[in-house]
């Protein structure tokens, strides 16, 4: 090989040494910047699940704030099986007693969708007005669709008729 050959020969190696070096520069730039792109993308998905939903504790704070009012609420209603009518009326009877109002008539009344205990009783207005406080102030949840108070004589006393029930939630909703 002569001295000219050699020289063409080391030109061409280098020119593709070269060639490679820069086809080789040029696809790591191609992969920068399709790597950025993806970055800014990504980075604009976050930004946009940020605004849309918040900070994360916050999240956090408020599904927790939102499963204890829940479970508070939840504790109001009577679980399936843990009170009947019985018990109920007994629970009723016994509050009615020891605010001092007399039970003149007791009965249940059953529809198809609920079961009521309506009272008759008598006593002063503030013993109604006590009754009537602890029912409010229940930690389950009862309801009185009807209640009607009339005033008897000139002593005062209240004669009251109402109907009373309690609320109940399967398990299932639990």
């Amino acid at each position: 090989m002569t001295r000219r050959e050699s020289l063409l020969v080391s030109v061409l190696a280098a020119v593709a040494a070269a060639a490679f070096v820069v086809t080789a520069f040029a696809f790591q730039l191609d992969r920068r910047a399709e790597t950025r792109q993806r970055i800014a993308v990504m980075t604009g998905e976050l930004e946009k699940l940020q605004a849309r939903g918040g900070d994360e504790a916050a999240l956090r704070r408020q599904r927790d704030k939102l499963s204890a009012e829940r479970a508070r609420e939840l504790a109001r209603f009577y679980p399936e099986r843990e009170m009947d009518t019985f018990r109920f009326g007994t629970l009723i009877r016994t509050l009615l007693i020891r605010e001092g109002l007399e039970i003149s008539r007791y009965r249940t009344l059953e529809s198809a969708s609920r079961t009521l205990l309506e009272f008759t009783v008598s006593g002063s207005a503030l013993e109604t007005a006590r009754f009537l406080d602890l029912v409010t102030d229940s930690d389950h949840l009862w309801v009185v669709p009807s209640l009607s108070i009339d005033a008897q004589g000139p002593s005062g006393e209240l004669r009251s008729v109402f109907r009373i029930g309690y609320e109940t939630i399967d398990d299932v909703a639990r």
